[in-house]
């Protein structure tokens, strides 16, 4: 047997706190920890360890960092739990802060960052604690809330970007499992999905509106359903797992959509229409974790 040999790295060896939400390594090869008790940046050899001084306003927000991520630019990006967003300046070591402010819209739509992702146009994408989400322009730093209108089906199909479990209504054992990691995606074409709990929405950036499912490719189910997880696959496909409606598997080359569900007394369907999310292995099988257990295609 080939022996695996790990060097183990915790607060001995320099690390502020052994709990890790989030790394990156960044353009100029650093290494970026998010932890809950400071941001680290590790070169190798040693660790330089970012906390927050209430007497320094240009230090970062929060210790409590959910997640971090860089743009095109080198910028960096930081969450946290219920401080804010940080922009990190390089030259300076200095952090800007983005926070709530009550009765102004155009600030963040709340102080508890659970997800950052960077799209194709180098806006920063933000799911906050509460489901809610919001756009930044990385350039202008302009920030733009996205919430339901029902009297507009340009906007958002739902106020709810994190899916809760139904019985509980409660998300943080979704958050455990990590599932809550993957409803928004920026696939290969350049384009950014995002799944609520009530629809799948494409965003148009150049108009700044989203278009339901049914707009996209004629699906109606997937207007409504309850959206856990988006996947793209080496093949270009865009992959849909839903709770309670099964998966879906759209080719976005032939634009062709099919849907797969549970049939009773079917081994060979999926085993529940109740779906988490996939994963694609380096044989190109496709594994699908479901409420009913586990199961693989083979393509």
């Amino acid at each position: 047997k080939d022996q695996i040999n790990f060097e183990h790295i915790t607060t001995e060896q320099g690390l502020s706190q052994n709990i890790i939400h989030s790394i990156i390594q960044d353009q100029k090869g650093f290494l970026w920890f998010a932890t809950e008790d400071g941001l680290n940046r590790y070169n190798g050899y040693e660790f330089k360890i970012f906390l927050h001084d209430s007497t320094d306003d240009s230090s970062i927000s929060g210790n409590n960092i959910t997640k971090i991520v860089e743009d095109s630019s080198g910028t960096l990006w930081i969450g946290t739990f219920d401080n804010g967003l940080n922009k990190y300046d390089r030259r300076t070591n200095r952090f800007s802060h983005f926070k709530h402010r009550e009765q102004d819209s155009s600030s963040l739509s709340s102080n508890s960052i659970y997800r950052l992702l960077i799209d194709s146009f180098n806006n920063l994408w933000i799911v906050h604690e509460d489901g809610f989400l919001d756009r930044l322009d990385c350039r202008s730093e302009q920030i733009t809330r996205y919430r339901h209108n029902p009297r507009d089906t340009t906007s958002l199909s739902s106020n709810s970007i994190l899916l809760q479990d139904i019985k509980t209504s409660n998300s943080s054992w979704w958050r455990m499992q990590g599932w809550l990691r993957h409803n928004i995606l920026n696939d290969s074409f350049g384009q950014m999905w995002i799944g609520t709990r009530r629809g799948l929405n494409l965003y148009h950036n150049e108009e700044d509106i989203f278009l339901r499912a049914s707009q996209v490719f004629g699906a109606t189910v997937l207007d409504s359903a309850a959206i856990s997880s988006l996947f793209e696959d080496k093949q270009q496909r865009l992959w849909i797992s839903t709770w309670g409606h099964g998966l879906f598997q759209y080719n976005q080359q032939t634009k062709k959509l099919t849907q797969f569900h549970h049939n009773a007394g079917s081994r060979h369907d999926v085993p529940d229409n109740f779906c988490y999310q996939l994963y694609q292995d380096n044989d190109n099988g496709l594994w699908l974790n479901t409420k009913s257990g586990l199961s693989c295609y083979d393509p």
